[in-house]
């Protein structure tokens, strides 16, 4: 099936969208799909997408609107679901996304040091593991470090309930769970900086932005001082949280883009 996004050409700022098979050549299921602005000098910014759905639907993707500029190539990831594969293997195909997006960034007109990976939801998930877990872009021959600013929007920051549910965590699978599956578990000062956003208490996903805040919380008391963390009230776990987000992510991505030349 023909997965739908709203990405296209039209407004004259991008190029035709190219496709990046990073698995097996033609397997739809694991692709970038890549927008490199008209004018690319060979050494654009560029925002890494993933996009939610609980680790076992394609929603579309809730891409931040306000990084489509012309500045910034724009890359969304498609990775395969539960139960064709396992959690594992989803995991690991959102590190090798981000791992092939580094390796070809020259090839692809990307500043290598200038590359935030983000989603919304489980994609908010996938990028915080791919962020902070250092043997997952490892694996690769990547250094988590190198990406310039992680964007969450509506990620869990505990071990995600699919992955709970799959691994068969029984007595423990409603309750809260930090092991190597959660992103609060690699908690560090040594980490690419972090903006986190959710919608409200009571309307987005329980205790999603609770947690959050917590996870924020947890980084500043370890030492690390580059995390922003917002909760946008009335705004349930919808695309909205993207929308609302979008301005405060790409502000948070131009800060830090910007030390790159001091």
């Amino acid at each position: 099936m023909a997965w739908v996004h709203e990405l296209n050409s039209s407004d004259g700022l991008y190029q035709a969208e190219e496709n990046f098979y990073y698995r097996e050549q033609g397997m739809e299921e694991t692709v970038l799909h890549i927008y490199r602005p008209v004018k690319c000098n060979g050494k654009a910014p560029a925002i890494v997408w993933f996009h939610g759905g609980g680790l076992t639907n394609e929603d579309q993707p809730e891409f931040p609107m306000s990084f489509r500029d012309g500045k910034y190539v724009m890359i969304l990831v498609r990775y395969r679901l539960c139960p064709s594969v396992t959690p594992q293997d989803v995991i690991d195909d959102a590190a090798k996304a981000v791992a092939e997006v580094f390796l070809h960034a020259e090839e692809w007109g990307i500043d290598p040091r200038a590359i935030s990976v983000g989603g919304m939801s489980a994609g908010g998930y996938l990028s915080a593991l791919v962020g902070m877990n250092p043997a997952l872009l490892g694996k690769y021959g990547v250094d988590h470090k190198k990406i310039l600013t992680l964007l969450l929007a509506s990620g869990q920051m505990t071990t995600h309930f699919h992955v709970k549910h799959v691994l068969n965590y029984g007595a423990r699978e409603p309750l809260p769970v930090i092991d190597e599956y959660a992103p609060l578990f690699y908690v560090s000062k040594d980490l690419p900086p972090i903006l986190c956003a959710t919608g409200a208490p009571g309307l987005d996903l329980p205790a999603r932005p609770e947690e959050n805040q917590f996870f924020a919380a947890s980084l500043r008391a370890v030492g690390h001082m580059d995390v922003e963390c917002y909760t946008f009230q009335d705004i349930p776990h919808c695309v909205m949280v993207v929308d609302c987000s979008a301005p405060y992510m790409y502000r948070f991505a131009e800060k830090y883009l910007a030390k790159l030349s001091e």
